[in-house]
């Protein structure tokens, strides 16, 4: 194999072949945690073809024919397609029952001309009305055979640059919709239909940056690698990642549609091997898309259960969680959503919470009092399942118990206390002594402003202004002292002021109870009422209201109040899309990619996070404390005092293909030093026989102070040891003839793989390395105690590179530029550019 980067030379070269073949399919390490100290979480909207958020980089995931299906049943204009009454049914002749499908919903074939069926073909809709659609080459991946087609408007197959197998879609200025469509499908009759279709957007990212995007490779033109290349091992879009990585948790209530799922059984959820995951009205995306995002963006995902899930469907859902998260950030466990709404889709849980309660308590209450005494009874028996399951990773689960922002008694008396449940035999409140770890409130500014009730005062008043009202609005919604209600009416008018004082009897609330206080939902809620011409201006003014800077400065003030009544995790409502009346026009952008500038809500939001680390005890991420493993090679460390058995950490093989150790000198007989020492669980012995054939040492055990190479088969973690931090200084070699003097990890003449445990940089080890025989430099330079110092980044698939000769001759930046490595200073460590606990890196020391 020839070595990407030529740096391993002298006694490395001749050991490294056999453990390393494939260095090039490496594919991660963890991102640079931004958000390890964000107080503020964000609500995602759901995966459909009519946002303007990109969540994945396969856009047939978002496919749908806007009839709980995949597919609109299609056929030519003319008299052969219409319906019984003669009405024109060419768009979908809604035939979805009779196509031939496969069990994963692929069409294996398409009526024949004769055929009594109306439809001859089948389409889809990707992306629909709207100008935000990414502009370039889109290519469609396929097997099969058959022909496709796509429009709309300025969307063109490229038959030049295409081949069987790769479409190439081109998309022009002027398009706002994407549409897929099979024409023809196993044309041979082998078997062999249209299949596997995955929809790429252009665009890639730069130096293996899952966070990076570039619309093109004059972008990074030595380290571009297309959407198309990486679509299968990093599935988030980089400009969604890149807008949701400042955020300290996401929300899924409407990413998983819990507010619509009637779900009561596991086997009834969304699969992760759908063919498309937006396409059914009432359901979401799969619960592994959740937790694959919490891992992407190493962050905790707020979780929801659906109303009427039985306790298999919350015990499985725990399971796959615990299987499948990586990220050790805490899982925030809601059940439902707000069931106290009447208005649909909510009352679909709500009406079914209430019909439970109204048969445990019949006539005991009011049926309000028996459906919230309920919700807190349920949302406690599922907070003990997900902690019996996860009980051996104590207070990663977070439990949940939502309630109006608003409404203060009913939080105290109903859901915290939930008097039914506690009165039963072997009963007890629905708070912290049930396990429950916060209440979570909603808080929203401005829903009262569009009710008909002030029609007359605000065309007389607002729209007549030179501003359109906009300035008479944002007072309304810093103090509610502009809109008169009408005499006996007695609608609240939620303001920012008022919001202040709900949330301090909030926390009264909460501390009497034990609990923290968080927030599920909070933004702008200003939306229209219906289509009327008034309802349409007053929408106008809305969205004008959403691009005004004082928008954002009503969102700061709200994190202000919010910060000084001490709560803790705020998750804003919600990320992106377009603005819309039925949505309260509260997305922080309006697509995806939008500038923070032109976004002030979004602005605000950033500004508080960056300004404001989480406050509240235990929130700050413990960095350093697990080793976190991405699919393929990984280079890490333990910089630990103590060792790491391999067997006991690593012998998973669903895991784990195989752990590496460079050995640099020993004395086990038959083994010619310097070697590896080699383990794998895929065999019974562990690799020891087959490791006694290649000349390495049987590897059991990671000591402190050493790096080590583990080939993962798919992401996961393992903690490091707890014990003191290995000390750099403990690396100083031994010096003098005899040799003496040298630390407790004293570095040998030539290459060694090692970890250390106090976060030097480059330089700052180096110059720990010191000893009487070293060289005091000068004033600004660096000892030259090492040669060259190296450590691998999987995710941009290249290695950080320093040497302190060409530091001190000023030619380092030069030199990593002419060969394509690394800065260290870009290293993704807390502190940015250390050598962290888990980091594992090579060092060579000069004779």
């Amino acid at each position: 194999m020839a070595l990407r980067t030529g740096f391993w030379c002298n006694r490395l070269c001749l050991g490294v072949v056999h453990c390393v073949v494939g260095l090039a399919l490496l594919t991660g390490v963890c991102a640079a945690q931004t958000n390890a100290q964000s107080p503020l979480g964000i609500n995602l909207r759901e995966l459909r073809y009519w946002n303007t958020e990109m969540p994945t980089v396969d856009f047939f995931k978002r496919a749908a024919g806007g009839n709980n299906s995949v597919w609109l049943t299609q056929c030519d204009w003319g008299a052969a397609c219409k319906d019984s009454t003669g009405a024109d049914i060419h768009w979908d002749t809604r035939e979805q029952a009779q196509m031939d499908v496969d069990a994963a919903g692929w069409p294996k074939s398409l009526p024949a001309a004769g055929s009594a069926l109306k439809y001859r073909y089948v389409t889809t809709l990707l992306w629909w009305q709207s100008d935000k659609i990414p502009l370039g080459r889109w290519t469609v991946l396929y097997d099969g055979d058959g022909e496709l087609s796509y429009g709309q408007t300025g969307v063109t197959r490229n038959a030049a640059a295409s081949v069987a197998g790769r479409d190439a879609v081109d998309v022009a200025a002027g398009a706002n919709a994407l549409t897929l469509t099979i024409h023809k499908t196993d044309r041979d009759k082998t078997g062999n239909y249209l299949r596997n279709i995955r929809v790429i957007a252009p665009g890639g990212t730069c130096n293996g940056d899952p966070f990076g995007y570039a619309a093109d490779a004059s972008a990074c033109p030595s380290s571009y690698r297309p959407l198309t290349e990486t679509y299968a091992s990093q599935p988030f879009h980089p400009q969604f990642l890149a807008a949701m990585r400042p955020f300290a948790s996401f929300r899924v209530v409407h990413l998983m549609m819990t507010n619509n799922d009637e779900n009561t059984q596991w086997s009834e959820r969304p699969k992760f091997s759908d063919i498309s995951w937006g396409y059914h009205a009432s359901q979401g995306v799969p619960a592994e898309v959740a937790l694959d995002l919490a891992n992407a963006l190493d962050a905790s995902p707020w979780l929801e259960i659906p109303a009427m899930a039985g306790d298999d469907y919350v015990l499985q859902f725990a399971r796959l969680a615990k299987e499948r998260l990586t990220t050790s950030r805490p899982i925030y466990l809601e059940y439902g959503n707000e069931v106290w709404n009447s208005a649909w889709p909510y009352s679909i849980g709500g009406n079914w919470v209430k019909s439970q309660g109204n048969q445990r308590w019949a006539g005991v209450g009011t049926e309000y009092e028996r459906m919230m005494n309920w919700f807190g009874m349920r949302t406690k028996q599922i907070c003990a399942i997900w902690k019996q399951e996860f009980a051996d990773r104590p207070g990663q689960v977070k439990c949940v118990s939502a309630s109006q922002g608003a409404q203060s008694w009913v939080t105290d008396h109903l859901v915290l206390s939930c008097p039914l449940h506690a009165a039963e035999p072997g009963g007890s409140a629905c708070d912290a002594t049930a396990g429950i770890d916060a209440v979570a409130g909603g808080y929203y500014f401005g829903g009262h402003v569009a009710d008909d009730i002030y029609e007359t005062q605000i065309k007389g008043e607002w729209l007549t202004e030179a501003d359109g009202g906009l300035t008479k609005l944002f007072q309304e919604l810093t103090d509610g002292s502009v809109l008169r209600q009408p005499a006996g009416s007695n609608r609240a008018q939620a303001n920012v002021a008022l919001i202040a004082t709900q949330m301090a009897a909030n926390k009264a609330v909460a501390d009497a109870h034990g609990v923290a206080m968080v927030v599920y939902e909070a933004g702008n809620e200003l939306f229209g009422r219906n289509s009327t011409a008034y309802q349409t201006q007053l929408q106008a003014l809305f969205e004008r209201a959403q691009s005004d800077p004082r928008m954002g400065a009503l969102y700061t003030a709200v994190l202000n109040h919010w910060k000084a009544n001490g709560g803790q995790l705020y998750a804003v409502f919600e990320s992106t899309g377009r603005y819309t009346a039925t949505r309260g026009n509260s997305t922080l952008l309006e697509w995806q990619g939008q500038p923070r500038s032109e976004a002030p809500k979004y602005d605000a939001v950033l500004t508080f996070i960056e300004s404001n680390p989480c406050w509240w005890q235990g929130c700050t991420v413990a960095t350093n404390t697990h080793i976190v493993f991405v699919p393929g090679w990984n280079l890490v460390g333990n910089g630990r005092e103590a060792p790491i058995a391999v067997a006991s950490a690593f012998g998973d093989f669903a895991k784990v293909v195989t752990v590496w150790k460079w050995v640099a000198a020993g004395n086990a007989a038959g083994i010619t030093y310097p070697a590896w020492a080699f383990y794998t669980p895929t065999q019974s012995d562990g690799g020891q026989a087959y490791a006694a054939g290649k000349g390495y040492e049987s590897l059991t055990t990671i000591n402190a102070g050493e790096g080590f190479w583990v080939n993962a088969q798919t992401a996961f973690s393992a903690p490091l040891p707890s014990a003191a931090a290995v000390q750099a200084a403990s690396f100083k070699p031994a010096v003098g003839s005899p040799a003496a003097g040298g630390g407790t990890h004293a570095l040998p003449q030539g290459w060694s793989l090692i970890a250390t445990g106090d976060s030097p940089t480059p330089s700052q080890f180096d110059a720990a390395l010191a000893t009487s025989a070293s060289t005091t430099p000068a004033a600004g330079q660096a000892y030259l105690n090492l040669t060259t110092l190296w450590a691998w980044d999987a995710t941009r698939a290249r290695w950080y590179f320093w040497a302190p000769s060409r530091a001190n001759s000023g030619q380092l930046a030069d030199y990593l530029s002419s060969k394509g490595y690394l800065d260290f200073v870009g290293l993704p460590t807390k502190p940015a550019g250390s050598l962290s606990p888990t980091t594992g890196f090579w060092v060579n020391t000069p004779p």
